[in-house]
């Protein structure tokens, strides 16, 4: 499981185009925003992140266009099933794959129509597969851990 240590907010560097594959982090939970986003840049990701739906539909109609996108359900603003349905109406923003982190057993990718769902509290190697295994299907290689031991 993935323990969150407190620690200092800061921003995420804005998504660059370059070698290694970007993924933006839509999550309301300052905490867990801050520790995923720390956990997959050291694993060599460029990390993004939105608090809300809404800012994370803003990133993408600006022209953000992340690898994956990574996806809270229960959020303020605009959930994540709102923005789910922004992204199938809206053919212009080109959507990334969706994988959904939430605690809610009641569904699977396939109803929400996502490439995965990962499930709250989650396995770090886990998430981290499943992004790795979303990059592949879609043509992206995944990062080089950085992570020593592993």
């Amino acid at each position: 499981m993935l323990a969150f240590v407190p620690g200092p907010w800061h921003l995420h560097a804005p998504m660059e185009e370059g070698s290694r594959p970007s993924v933006l982090l839509v999550e309301d939970d300052a905490e867990v925003r801050s520790s995923v986003a720390e956990i997959l840049e050291l694993e060599g990701f460029a990390v993004d992140t939105a608090i809300h739906g809404q800012q994370a539909l803003d990133k993408l109609r600006s022209g953000a266009s992340p690898n994956v996108m990574l996806l809270d359900l229960m959020m303020p603003v605009m959930n994540g099933l709102e923005l789910l349905q922004h992204l199938r109406t809206e053919a212009e923003l080109r959507p990334p794959p969706v994988i959904v982190l939430s605690a809610n057993r009641g569904y699977e990718a396939d109803d929400l129509g996502v490439a995965a769902v990962v499930r709250k509290p989650f396995d770090v190697d886990a998430l981290v597969g499943n992004i790795a295994t979303v990059l592949r299907k879609a043509g992206h290689a995944p990062p080089e851990p950085s992570r020593a031991g592993t």
